[in-house]
């Protein structure tokens, strides 16, 4: 077998892995960079060798296969041939619409297939099993991929402190001995030394910071974060409070198939507060009727406002001027901020939030976990599997490898990789 990593061999998001074998290739994600110019069509940043041979005649591409609904691994993939069947998990998928219909931006899959975990799927010379895998992406997959009788296991985004920590161990079980593993390294560099909260323990503090105020509470946290979406949930019961959440995170739960037990806007504690800023491109997606169900279970600003200590309300930037208009007094109340502490050092819709916030006197609370491994995890994976070789993916600091890890193999961005038996 032949690896090529086309794009994410030193950087974080934009992953893009083939995997060759007797003439024939499958492409797993095909992501969006993070650090591309605004103006650059996605044309231009997918490398034509991904698809086509260098003499640009069209390669034997057999399938992509997308680990999980988060643009990084799944942004370019609107660029995959039509004859090219695209295997997802259906509720990324349902995501991944999701997405698109808000942003007015429709996915036209024209070969879709769905897989399910750890079920095999044989297409061309290769074997391939989906591994699902705890991240703060609902749905999200590593793959296991067999042919030429060798093995390879690439992680995708994976992590073992969130709810789903199970699927760590499982992973471990299920992929021990592979001739080569690609292991994302997000935390890897700056952060390798740092250690996070599980999320079952990041409940108690969400509940510790809606217990200490009979004010307001606002979260504002990722919609897809399903994990974090049910801490918040679970913390909002055990203060007395009811949820009332924004339109697109209702959404998102709403078109989640085969788990009933996640928070659903149907649950007696569970509302839905509406703002014209985030109605807007429901309106104009034409998902009226959604909108409709939506408004079945909505909860009034004047109520908000009059019983502040009831609630506990998922707040994004397009709640401003709801707020200002309908709770002109926000002293004493709290908001809790449960994503990537980077974006409110960027100059966007998120740190006018939080300027909003201050303003305002509302107290900041910073409760998050990161989706991705810590380093002790990532070293204990690695020792536990052993593979033959592995090679970093996903990272922005792959020479570190070398320090944690053994037998490894650094690849740059479209070199190849012949992967021989011993």
């Amino acid at each position: 077998m032949n690896i090529c990593i086309h794009h994410g061999s030193s950087r974080i998001g934009g992953t893009c892995i083939e995997v060759e074998s007797a003439g024939h290739s499958i492409i797993l994600d095909a992501g969006m960079p993070f650090d591309v110019p605004t103006d650059l069509s996605p044309e231009n940043i997918l490398s034509p060798l991904v698809f086509n041979g260098p003499d640009g005649s069209p390669k034997a591409v057999d399938a992509v296969w997308i680990t999980h609904a988060h643009l990084d691994h799944y942004g370019l993939v609107h660029l995959t041939p039509s004859d090219v069947p695209i295997f997802c998990g259906r509720n990324s998928f349902n995501l991944m619409q999701a997405m698109a219909m808000i942003q007015a931006k429709p996915q036209n899959f024209q070969q879709l297939r769905f897989y399910e975990s750890f079920k095999q799927i044989e297409i061309g010379p290769f074997s391939v099993t989906p591994l699902l895998v705890d991240h703060s992406a609902f749905d999200a997959h590593g793959f296991l991929v067999t042919a030429d009788g060798m093995s390879i296991c690439y992680t995708g985004d994976f992590r073992a402190h969130g709810r789903k920590k199970g699927l760590f161990e499982r992973l471990i079980k299920t992929v021990q001995g592979v001739d080569a593993l690609l292991m994302e390294g997000t935390l890897l560099g700056e952060r390798s030394g740092e250690e996070f909260k599980g999320e079952a323990e990041l409940e108690d503090d969400f509940a510790a910071v809606m217990q200490g105020t009979d004010k307001l509470v606002m979260v504002s946290c990722g919609s897809q974060n399903i994990d974090r979406v049910v801490t918040v949930f679970r913390a909002a019961r055990q203060a007395g409070r009811m949820l009332a959440l924004d339109l697109f995170t209702a959404h998102i739960l709403d078109v989640i198939e085969g788990h009933p037990r996640l928070p659903s806007i149907d649950w007696p504690r569970v509302r839905v507060v509406f703002s014209p800023a985030t109605a807007r491109p429901f309106e104009e997606a034409k998902l009226q009727d959604a909108l409709a169900r939506y408004r079945k279970q909505a909860v009034r600003w004047p109520r908000i406002a009059e019983y502040p200590e009831r609630f506990v309300l998922m707040v994004k930037p397009g709640h401003i001027r709801p707020l200002m208009n309908n709770v002109p007094d926000l002293s004493g109340a709290a908001w809790i901020y449960s994503l990537w502490p980077g974006y409110l050092r960027q100059e966007g819709s998120l740190a006018r939030l939080s300027r909003f916030m201050k303003e305002r006197g509302v107290s900041f609370n910073f409760i998050h976990t990161s989706g991705h491994a810590r380093a002790s995890d990532l070293k204990r994976f690695v020792e536990a599997v052993q593979p033959k070789t592995l090679i970093p993916v996903h990272t922005g600091s792959p020479d570190q490898y070398h320090e944690l890890f053994p037998n490894i193999t650094l690849l740059e961005d479209g070199q190849r990789h012949l992967l021989e038996r011993e």
